[in-house]
């Protein structure tokens, strides 16, 4: 790559990986000359899938939308280096990150939305989404995660039972943190209580989230409402 800013903006899909800019699915570096601020994938769908044992190393992940993990797919030994992961969301889980080990990257002003509705006169659910806005599922090393947002939402009609657990970790849930700054992220939930406005563990499958020499700031979370 050369010293001018490069975009990566070409989008195919693959099965069953969506629509994503970037399928990496060998054991191999991709790396970029000049680092993230000169290198940037554009989401639309994901942006990246790194499988086990692959490396993203120095790019931007902008704008993906996705269901989970709307910056990078990771499969466990996926590895993100030198990243900054910005402005993704998903309608799932892990609004920047799902899965994977990340080295050094800055994980900021992503989002992971859940929303559902209750349809009388069945119990309708268990609903669940809407975990670890930057992160979730992820271990993380000496990285930034700031100004994440995770957001669960239900909507009833009259008569609709609900049942369910979203809305939780908005910087991070179910994850590992060393040596880590987390700052200014947030959750809410509409109908169930939202949980962990920075870092979480939280829901179904007795998951736990670790912190190790990490500072943590700021929690903000919106209360539940019913809506009627």
């Amino acid at each position: 790559m050369t010293s001018q800013h490069l975009a990566i903006t070409c989008v195919k899909w693959i099965p069953p990986y969506g629509n994503t800019h970037v399928v990496i699915l060998r054991p191999i570096v991709v790396r970029s000359v000049n680092g993230p601020t000169c290198t940037t994938i554009i989401g639309g769908g994901r942006c990246a899938f790194v499988t086990n044992g692959a490396v993203l190393a120095g790019f931007t992940l902008r704008d993906g939308h996705a269901q989970d993990g709307g910056g990078a797919m990771c499969w466990d030994g996926g590895v993100l280096s030198n990243c900054i992961i910005t402005g993704n969301s998903v309608y799932g889980s892990g609004g920047g990150v799902q899965g994977g080990t990340l080295y050094s990257c800055t994980i900021a002003g992503n989002q992971a939305n859940y929303e559902s509705f209750g349809y009388p006169p069945d119990n309708t659910g268990p609903w669940t989404g809407g975990w670890g806005g930057g992160v979730n599922s992820s271990k993380l090393f000496n990285c930034v995660v700031t100004g994440n947002v995770a957001r669960y939402s239900v909507h009833l009609w009259p008569g609709a039972v609900v049942f369910g657990q979203g809305g939780c970790g908005g910087g991070a849930a179910f994850s590992d943190l060393f040596n880590c700054l987390v700052a200014g992220n947030s959750c809410y939930a509409e109908y169930e209580p939202a949980q962990g406005g920075l870092v979480m563990s939280c829901g179904q499958g007795g998951g736990t989230l670790q912190l190790h020499s990490t500072i943590v700031q700021s929690i903000r979370t919106r209360p539940p409402y019913l809506e009627g």
